[in-house]
């Protein structure tokens, strides 16, 4: 079943015979009660603080829906309505107590962008082709999430409850409430943190002391293979433009301009020419450009030739005679 679907199911959309046919999925494996479970919370902690308030009245409906699909059908359906209202349960008591009890992963895909609000207040912009993994017991003794990709935090303060953020390669982040970006995509040799407002404290693996202290419109890029930190002034803007749906590029290399257009328009790019990787690039593009543009403003600004395939969404680069 679809993500589409499902959104549909949880939106409370479709005929009672729809209805059934989700829930039955639902039951159907551990796996997609599991995914189920994962999207709905999603969709709940992406509410407004308002509308997240009256979660209950939203529970009391919902369970009253299923409970009336339950006596139209019997069988596995009346156990999957059951199955489902837990489900949902589940989500509300975690809202109800700022408390998670499970991981709870949030994803957005290529080309997608996401907003939502965490349990304690912090909002979170998630990039395109990343994860934030929410660990057990987050809000209690500590904010633990675990980044793989780009997203910009907007951290609730709390002086008794510390927010950490967790990389792939066991650097960690360490605020009280500030505002703030990481890009840790796995296929990078850095992490960045750039920090907009407040403090923040960059830790390296299992050091309890920080490795660096960044003060507002400074980045700290860790090189994974070195092992080392460098810092340096920055403007924040051109940084977390993403969010707003612009792409920035400084004297960026070529090699690093195709990663980031690839997670955004969900396409692959090719450099045939190994020459033209160190091109460098300034310019801004908007989420609302097709790709057919953006690729005609690389043309535009440096010597090189590109052929797209829509088809298999697939671009090749080249230089250009």
């Amino acid at each position: 079943m679809d993500k589409k679907e499902l959104l549909q199911f949880i939106a409370n959309q479709g005929d009672s015979e729809f209805q059934k046919r989700v829930i039955s999925w639902i039951e159907a494996s551990r796996e997609n009660r599991e995914y189920f479970n994962r999207l709905k919370a999603e969709q709940v902690m992406a509410f407004s603080p308002s509308r997240r308030n009256n979660i209950s009245g939203e529970f009391r409906e919902f369970s009253e829906r299923l409970r009336r699909e339950k006596r139209n059908y019997s069988g596995i359906f009346s156990t999957a309505a059951i199955a489902a209202i837990a489900i949902f349960a589940s989500v509300f008591f975690m809202l109800r107590s700022g408390e998670t009890k499970d991981n709870t992963l949030f994803s957005a895909i290529a080309s997608e962008q996401k907003e939502f609000t965490l349990a304690d207040g912090s909002r979170i912009f998630l990039n395109s082709e990343s994860t934030l993994e929410i660990s057990p017991g987050f809000n209690k003794e500590t904010r633990t999430v675990k980044l793989n990709g780009e997203a910009f935090f907007d951290v609730a303060r709390n002086e008794q409850v510390p927010f950490i953020v967790e990389t792939r390669s066991g650097v960690k982040i360490k605020v009280l409430g500030t505002s703030f970006n990481i890009r840790s995509y796995k296929d990078n040799n850095t992490i960045e943190t750039t920090l907009v407002s407040g403090k923040v404290e960059i830790y390296e693996e299992d050091n309890t002391s920080p490795s660096a202290v960044l003060a507002p419109r400074q980045k700290a890029v860790f090189r994974k293979e070195e092992q080392d930190i460098r810092i340096e002034q920055v403007a924040t803007e051109a940084i977390t433009s993403w969010k707003e749906g612009i792409l920035t590029f400084d004297n960026a290399p070529l090699s690093s301009v195709v990663k980031d257009i690839e997670r955004w328009y969900g396409i692959s790019i090719r450099i045939e020419d190994p020459a033209i990787e160190d091109y460098t690039f300034s310019g801004k593009f908007r989420k609302e450009y097709n790709i057919t543009q953006v690729l005609d403003i690389l043309r535009t600004s440096s010597p090189i030739h590109y052929n797209y395939d829509k088809t298999k969404k697939h671009v090749t680069l080249k230089q250009r005679d």
